[in-house]
């Protein structure tokens, strides 16, 4: 059985090894583009792709026809490369007997019986044995790549390894994981791209892009395209090019607003809640933020009162020692009473907006100039 991580699998392919057969799976669809337009260079001659390359709509296309394309000869190439994108073989399906209970399993049920259900198992409607055929003894001259996007939020599942079809490919080929990256590992994707093209990012670097523009990877990628064009001739892109072109999610705006809150940097605090409203963030979403903050503020300056050191700080409330550091900062510029005050005047003003026609934006706006 073989399990690649999407890193693992482009590594391959630059030594210029290329499995038969690709289940490309996770998140991070830029990864799945990343793997095809490699895929497309090294195998693809230029001039012949009508000739040697095939892609399918892996939600309607039969089976049938992908195992014909995968089993015709390249034509002036070593390889043909076929792709079939959001393939729908490989997702969960129905069990046969709960597919039968719900469509009906009695002579009065008007539905479908057991035998369609075990049909639909066995992909019989989609031409899938025909596939499993091909994937039993799949062509020497072909690269197969299936798609399929799976995310927790979207209620959309990783490939049913209990399926003949999902075994077949991690038989013959390889399951290749595109995950989300973690911050740390964006940024060293980014690193790396930016190197790939003569251009210096360094860790501090790499990690300020990645927290200012979200860990999406085809954000980074678009991001750095315009950070290395305003970096012209110089060798490196630098924090301060990121500062001043990146473009900041809301997310990392959010971050900011509340470090601006602890550390009373009116101003910015109220620049970054302007720019938040035009990026569709809604004001009770920001008061409840600026919520969390203060209470953190406020936890944070009772461990000082306490005596507590930073290590002890960071331990209480679950942060990484930077962070921890930064609130200890912060909860300096503030006494209890400040802070208790301070919530009390969040919670008025959520009444406020709830019991009266007073506009949010506005009203969250005045909080924060009096809470900084």
């Amino acid at each position: 059985m073989s399990q690649l991580k999407a890193e693992e699998a482009l590594q391959e392919f630059e030594r210029g090894q290329f499995r038969p057969v690709y289940l490309l799976y996770g998140e991070e669809a830029f990864l799945f583009d990343e793997f095809v337009g490699l895929a497309k260079r090294k195998l693809t001659p230029p001039g012949l792709e009508d000739f040697n390359f095939n892609k399918f709509d892996g939600a309607a296309a039969d089976a049938r026809d992908i195992a014909a394309a995968a089993q015709t000869l390249p034509f002036m190439a070593d390889k043909r490369l076929v792709i079939v994108a959001e393939a729908r073989f490989f997702r969960p399906g129905r069990r046969k007997d709960e597919a039968a209970s719900a469509d009906g399993d009695g002579e009065d049920g008007g539905g479908r019986g057991s035998a369609d259900a075990a049909a639909d198992d066995a992909g019989e409607g989609s031409g899938e044995p025909a596939l499993l055929e091909y994937l039993a003894n799949p062509s020497p001259t072909t690269c197969l790549i299936f798609t399929q996007t799976s995310d927790r939020e979207r209620h959309l599942a990783d490939p049913d390894r209990r399926r003949k079809v999902t075994k077949a490919v991690e038989k013959a080929g390889a399951l290749v994981q595109c995950a989300r990256l973690k911050d740390w590992q964006a940024a060293r994707w980014a690193a790396d791209r930016a190197k790939a093209v003569g251009k210096k990012l360094d860790q501090n670097a790499a990690l300020e892009l990645v927290h200012t523009v979200g860990e999406d990877l085809r954000t980074v990628a678009s991001e750095l395209v315009k950070l290395m064009t305003y970096a012209g001739d110089s060798p490196a892109v630098t924090t301060a090019d990121i500062a001043a072109i990146a473009s900041p999610t809301a997310e990392r705006r959010v971050w900011d607003l509340l470090d601006a809150l602890g550390y009373r940097r009116r101003g910015e605090a109220l620049e970054l809640l302007r720019a938040l409203y035009r990026q569709g963030v809604y004001p009770l979403a920001v008061m409840g933020l600026i919520t969390v903050q203060l209470r953190r503020l406020l936890k944070t300056r009772a461990l000082i009162d306490a005596g507590k050191d930073p290590s002890a700080v960071a331990a209480a409330m679950g942060l990484q020692p930077f962070l921890a550091t930064r609130l200890i900062e912060q909860a300096g510029g503030f006494t209890t009473a400040g802070l208790t005050a301070a919530l009390a005047r969040v919670f008025e003003t959520d009444l406020r907006i709830k019991t009266t026609e007073i506009d949010p934006a506005m009203a969250v706006e005045l909080l924060l100039l009096e809470l900084v």
